[in-house]
Protein backbone atom coordinates (compact mmCIF):
# COMPACT_ATOMS: atom_id res chain seq x y z
CA UNK A 1 0.00 0.00 0.00
CA UNK A 2 1.23 3.76 -1.18
CA UNK A 3 2.58 5.94 1.82
CA UNK A 4 0.44 9.05 2.19
CA UNK A 5 2.66 11.82 2.72
CA UNK A 6 2.37 15.86 2.51
CA UNK A 7 4.82 18.99 2.47
CA UNK A 8 3.87 21.97 3.38
CA UNK A 9 4.92 25.59 1.64
CA UNK A 10 4.78 28.78 3.48
CA UNK A 11 4.45 30.99 0.83
CA UNK A 12 4.41 34.23 3.21
CA UNK A 13 8.11 32.80 4.73
CA UNK A 14 9.46 31.27 1.33
CA UNK A 15 10.01 28.20 3.31
CA UNK A 16 9.05 24.48 3.89
CA UNK A 17 7.26 24.26 6.95
CA UNK A 18 9.03 21.39 8.73
CA UNK A 19 7.42 18.05 10.18
CA UNK A 20 5.78 18.71 13.18
CA UNK A 21 5.83 22.70 13.52
CA UNK A 22 2.65 24.85 13.96
CA UNK A 23 1.24 27.15 11.46
CA UNK A 24 -1.60 29.43 12.11
CA UNK A 25 -3.86 30.13 9.11
CA UNK A 26 -5.95 33.28 8.57
CA UNK A 27 -9.00 32.60 6.96
CA UNK A 28 -11.11 35.04 5.08
CA UNK A 29 -14.91 34.98 4.71
CA UNK A 30 -16.56 36.34 1.15
CA UNK A 31 -20.10 37.01 1.39
CA UNK A 32 -22.85 35.70 -0.20
CA UNK A 33 -20.59 32.73 -0.94
CA UNK A 34 -18.63 30.46 0.94
CA UNK A 35 -15.19 30.28 3.13
CA UNK A 36 -12.29 30.76 1.53
CA UNK A 37 -8.07 30.20 2.43
CA UNK A 38 -5.99 33.04 1.69
CA UNK A 39 -2.80 31.25 -0.48
CA UNK A 40 -0.16 31.90 1.71
CA UNK A 41 0.32 27.94 1.98
CA UNK A 42 0.50 25.34 -0.47
CA UNK A 43 -0.32 21.45 0.44
CA UNK A 44 1.01 19.33 -1.68
CA UNK A 45 0.89 15.12 -1.38
CA UNK A 46 3.87 12.80 -2.37
CA UNK A 47 3.09 11.04 -6.00
CA UNK A 48 4.13 7.16 -4.04
CA UNK A 49 6.65 7.54 -6.65
CA UNK A 50 10.54 8.15 -6.81
CA UNK A 51 13.06 9.92 -9.12
CA UNK A 52 16.24 7.84 -11.09
CA UNK A 53 17.56 9.00 -7.70
CA UNK A 54 15.89 8.00 -5.04
CA UNK A 55 14.12 11.01 -4.57
CA UNK A 56 10.32 11.70 -3.32
CA UNK A 57 8.59 13.39 -6.58
CA UNK A 58 5.73 15.38 -4.80
CA UNK A 59 3.29 17.47 -6.86
CA UNK A 60 5.06 21.26 -7.41
CA UNK A 61 7.64 19.51 -8.21
CA UNK A 62 9.83 20.27 -11.74
CA UNK A 63 11.27 17.15 -13.45
CA UNK A 64 13.70 16.54 -16.14
CA UNK A 65 13.12 13.50 -18.53
CA UNK A 66 16.03 11.86 -20.29
CA UNK A 67 14.71 9.78 -22.96
CA UNK A 68 16.86 6.60 -22.68
CA UNK A 69 16.01 5.42 -26.16
CA UNK A 70 16.64 8.17 -28.12
CA UNK A 71 20.20 10.16 -26.25
CA UNK A 72 20.80 12.12 -29.21
CA UNK A 73 17.21 14.09 -29.31
CA UNK A 74 19.16 16.54 -27.29
CA UNK A 75 17.77 18.58 -24.28
CA UNK A 76 15.64 17.26 -21.87
CA UNK A 77 12.05 18.36 -21.45
CA UNK A 78 10.58 19.56 -18.52
CA UNK A 79 7.37 18.74 -16.49
CA UNK A 80 5.81 20.06 -13.45
CA UNK A 81 4.20 17.38 -11.08
CA UNK A 82 0.43 17.95 -10.63
CA UNK A 83 -2.90 15.85 -10.19
CA UNK A 84 -4.71 16.07 -13.22
CA UNK A 85 -8.93 15.28 -13.17
CA UNK A 86 -8.22 14.06 -17.32
CA UNK A 87 -6.26 11.12 -16.10
CA UNK A 88 -7.58 10.81 -12.51
CA UNK A 89 -3.62 10.20 -11.21
CA UNK A 90 -0.48 12.19 -11.32
CA UNK A 91 0.27 14.22 -14.60
CA UNK A 92 3.09 15.90 -15.87
CA UNK A 93 2.04 19.13 -17.29
CA UNK A 94 4.58 20.53 -19.95
CA UNK A 95 6.69 23.09 -18.23
CA UNK A 96 6.47 24.85 -21.86
CA UNK A 97 2.32 25.44 -21.04
CA UNK A 98 1.69 23.26 -24.24
CA UNK A 99 -1.21 20.93 -23.27
CA UNK A 100 -0.56 18.41 -25.95
CA UNK A 101 2.67 17.19 -23.86
CA UNK A 102 0.54 16.43 -21.29
CA UNK A 103 0.67 12.68 -19.71
CA UNK A 104 0.45 10.60 -17.11
CA UNK A 105 3.28 10.29 -14.57
CA UNK A 106 3.31 6.75 -14.16
CA UNK A 107 3.59 6.36 -17.83
CA UNK A 108 6.71 8.44 -18.19
CA UNK A 109 8.51 6.41 -15.18
CA UNK A 110 8.42 3.36 -16.81
CA UNK A 111 11.54 1.72 -18.29
CA UNK A 112 11.56 3.73 -21.31
CA UNK A 113 12.79 6.99 -19.56
CA UNK A 114 14.42 8.40 -16.59
CA UNK A 115 13.41 11.60 -14.89
CA UNK A 116 15.40 13.74 -12.36
CA UNK A 117 13.97 16.15 -9.76
CA UNK A 118 15.32 19.57 -10.66
CA UNK A 119 13.56 21.92 -8.58
CA UNK A 120 9.80 23.10 -7.59
CA UNK A 121 7.91 25.56 -8.24
CA UNK A 122 8.29 27.87 -5.16
CA UNK A 123 11.62 27.88 -5.11
CA UNK A 124 12.68 27.58 -8.62
CA UNK A 125 10.31 29.43 -10.66
CA UNK A 126 13.62 30.32 -13.05
CA UNK A 127 12.84 26.88 -14.14
CA UNK A 128 9.68 27.56 -15.66
CA UNK A 129 10.89 30.36 -17.28
CA UNK A 130 13.41 28.99 -19.09
CA UNK A 131 11.24 26.36 -20.50
CA UNK A 132 9.17 28.56 -22.15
Amino acid sequence: MREFKFRLWDESAKRWVSRGESVEMAFSQKFPESISVKAEFYLEQYTGIKDKNGTEIYEGDIIAQELIDDPFAGGYPTYIVCWDEKFLGWALKDATGDDGNDTDLHFFIGERRKCEIIGNIHENPELLEASV
